[in-house]
């Protein structure tokens, strides 16, 4: 049993860190939009989608 709630816990985390990674992500894009940075945004733009889905992959798995 505990060590269930452990790795719930460890995935709990893991979803966590993504979800704060995904708004650091969204914050560089506004700032890269504010400065007119189009260079960067493409792959700011990538790194996001790719980032979403694995927190929507944790959600997934952690709780259902």
């Amino acid at each position: 049993m505990q060590e269930a709630f452990a790795e719930r816990v460890k995935l709990y985390r893991a979803w966590k860190d993504n979800e704060a990674n995904v708004a650091k992500k969204r914050e560089l894009k506004a700032r890269l939009e504010s400065t007119h940075k189009t260079d960067k945004l493409n792959e700011t733009n990538r790194e996001i989608s790719e980032v979403g889905m694995l927190t929507a992959a944790f959600a997934v798995n952690a709780f259902f």
